[in-house]
């Protein structure tokens, strides 16, 4: 069985990190309250090792290189082709 835990926020989502056991993190960078890179080094400074699945529009590489320095594990643009 799996489930789905959803927090509208940043802060919401550090607290629910802090209560409960997750398999994996799916962030996403631009939340309402603060940055998806502080939620993440928040968690990681707080001693989280869950797995970070960090979801983006911001792909340029300079931005997957801070992603992955505030402590995602992996780091995914969602920006769709311009092809479509």
């Amino acid at each position: 069985n799996h489930g789905v835990t959803v927090a509208p926020s940043g802060a919401e989502g550090v607290e629910l990190a802090k209560t409960g056991e997750f398999d994996v993190i799916i962030l996403d960078l631009m939340l309402p309250d603060m940055h998806g890179y502080d939620v993440c080094q928040r968690l990681r400074l707080e001693g989280d090792h869950t797995p970070i699945l960090m979801l983006t529009a911001m792909d340029t590489l300079e931005d997957k290189i801070k992603g992955l320095r505030v402590g995602a594990d992996v780091q995914r643009s969602m920006r769709r082709s311009s092809s479509r």
